[in-house]
C-alpha cells in the first residue's frame, strides 16, 4: 500500500502543477510540490502532499485568491511594502490612471504607498482532485486487492465511495 501512496501522491503532484501552468499561476507553483513518506494510523494509510511556501510564496493566493477576490479570509486591497523612497511606473504603462492631485512628474506616476486588489483564484488543486479522483482511487484498490489477495485465487470486489 504504501508505495501505491507514493505513486499517487507522485502523480497527483505532478497534475496539479501542470494544472497551476495551465491556469496561468506562477511557474514555481509547479516546482514547489514535495511528498512526506507515506504513513501509517491504524486502518489508515496516507501521504501528505505540501507545497514549499518558500519556493512558491503565492501558492495559496492563486488556488483560493488574495484581496479583494480572496474565497477565504478578508476580501479586502492589502498594502505592498515600498522602498522610502516610493516606487514610480511609467505613464504609458497605465494609460487610464488619473492620479491624484500633487506635484506632477512628466512620464511616471510615483506612489509612497500601494493597495493592491490581490489576484483572482486560478486553482489548481481542488480541480486536479475533482477530475482525478477516480483515477487516484483505481491505484489504491489495485494496490489494496493485490496486497489482500497475495497468492490467493480469489477475487473479491471491493467498493470505494468518495
Amino acid at each position: 500500500m504504501m508505495p501505491a501512496l507514493v505513486n499517487v501522491g507522485s502523480l497527483f503532484a505532478q497534475q496539479a502543477g501542470a494544472r497551476a501552468i495551465q491556469e496561468r499561476a506562477p511557474r514555481n507553483i509547479a516546482d514547489a510540490f514535495y511528498l512526506d513518506s507515506p504513513k501509517r494510523m491504524g486502518a489508515t494509510f496516507y501521504i501528505d502532499v505540501h507545497i514549499d511556501l518558500m519556493v512558491a510564496p503565492a501558492a495559496a493566493a492563486y488556488e483560493w485568491g488574495s484581496g479583494i477576490h480572496a474565497t477565504r479570509g478578508d476580501a479586502e486591497e492589502y498594502p505592498i511594502p515600498v522602498e522610502a523612497t516610493g516606487v514610480a511606473f511609467p505613464k504609458e504603462r497605465w494609460p487610464k490612471y488619473n492620479p491624484p492631485p500633487g506635484k506632477p512628474i512628466p512620464d511616471y506616476f510615483f506612489f509612497d504607498q500601494i493597495m493592491h486588489p490581490g489576484v483572482a483564484p486560478r486553482p489548481y488543486i481542488v480541480p486536479t482532485l475533482r477530475d482525478h479522483i477516480q483515477e487516484y482511487a483505481n491505484m489504491l484498490l489495485g494496490s489494496l486487492k493485490a496486497e489482500i489477495f497475495a497468492g490467493q485465487d480469489k477475487v473479491m470486489e471491493i467498493t470505494v465511495r468518495i
